[in-house]
């Protein structure tokens, strides 16, 4: 999937990707004239950052999205029932820092112990 950003009045475009990598910059050659280069740099970066945030909310909207509609079907929210879990709905910010602090947890504690992958 593939995302298109404009910047500077649309004189700097940006096509990027799901995974973060830029497919394309394109810059109007009279921009690059026309302006102190220092600016051209900040103008190309707020371009690039931008279209780094369209894409992580564009997905992570649908990721959203996608799980609340799983978490409805009714065979999975029984198996979850039985299973003894309660579905809190997080939102995708709530969940990444979840994960992040229980990485961080257990990363501490397999140093700890001295676990070593094979």
């Amino acid at each position: 999937r593939e995302f298109e950003v404009e910047g500077a009045s649309g004189r700097i475009k940006v096509r990027i990707n799901g995974a973060h990598e830029i497919l394309a910059l394109t810059i109007e050659p009279d921009f690059l004239r026309s302006e102190d280069p220092s600016m051209v740099q900040d103008a190309v970066v707020g371009t690039v950052n931008a279209a780094f945030r369209q894409v992580t909310e564009t997905l992570d909207a649908e990721i959203e999205k996608a799980t609340q509609a799983v978490l409805k079907l009714d065979d999975l929210r029984h198996r979850i029932d039985e299973a003894g879990f309660d579905l809190a709905g997080w939102d995708a910010d709530r969940s990444r820092t979840f994960i992040e602090a229980e990485v961080a947890r257990w990363s501490r504690l397999v140093q700890e112990a001295g676990i070593k992958a094979e």
